[in-house]
């Protein structure tokens, strides 16, 4: 290569570089479009998150929404059963002697029957049977009530179901043996209404021979 040529190669690469210069110049937005980063992920990624964020606080609030319900019905159900039970007892307290009351009914039609025949001057025989009948009745609705009855006669004191009234020596009876009952006791399932009235048998001192 002669000089004329290196001379020629030069001046063309001197113009190539002056022309992508030029270029570069009258097309600044293709420089920025190289230079910008791309910040499309990154949105995109922030939104997923914000997405997922908003979804589970929504889940949070129907949830609690929920629970607040619940304990609103699981509260009005609990004031209706204390209602329920308050009524209940108030019944119980009104009504509770109506079984009682059923009971004794017969016992006081008898009774005003044997007045009225007392009035019409009916044979004392008749009135005394009437009353034994009215009497056997008495013990039989007592019984249906389970009430019991304490007549402890010849039986050991038991100071749970009888009072001593006093004591007393009888002969051929051992100490602490019921030998007289002044008035009867009663149980109620068991319960003691009314304890017996009793007199108990003791050991033989100077001042009872």
């Amino acid at each position: 290569m002669n000089e004329d040529d290196e001379v020629n190669s030069q001046v063309k690469a001197e113009d190539s570089i002056g022309l992508s210069e030029k270029n570069a110049e009258s097309h600044p937005e293709d420089k920025n479009k190289v230079e910008e980063p791309n910040d499309e992920g990154e949105d995109n990624g922030t939104t997923e998150d914000e997405t997922v964020e908003s979804s589970k606080i929504a889940e949070l609030e129907n949830r609690s929404k929920e629970l607040e319900e619940a304990l609103l019905r699981a509260k009005a159900e609990l004031d209706n059963v204390r209602k329920r039970a308050a009524k209940d007892v108030q019944s119980a307290h009104k009504f509770g002697t109506e079984k009682f009351v059923k009971e004794i009914l017969p016992l006081k039609d008898s009774l005003e029957l044997g007045v009225a025949s007392a009035e019409e001057g009916t044979e004392i025989s008749a009135i005394k049977e009437g009353f034994d009948l009215t009497l056997k009745m008495f013990s039989d609705t007592l019984g249906r009530l389970e009430v019991k009855e304490l007549n402890p006669i010849d039986e050991s004191f038991d100071p749970e179901k009888h009072q001593a009234m006093t004591t007393e020596y009888v002969e051929g009876k051992p100490s602490g043996v019921v030998v007289k009952v002044f008035q009867k006791g009663y149980l109620l399932h068991e319960r003691l209404v009314r304890p017996a009235l009793v007199v108990v048998s003791s050991e033989k001192t100077e001042k009872s021979s």
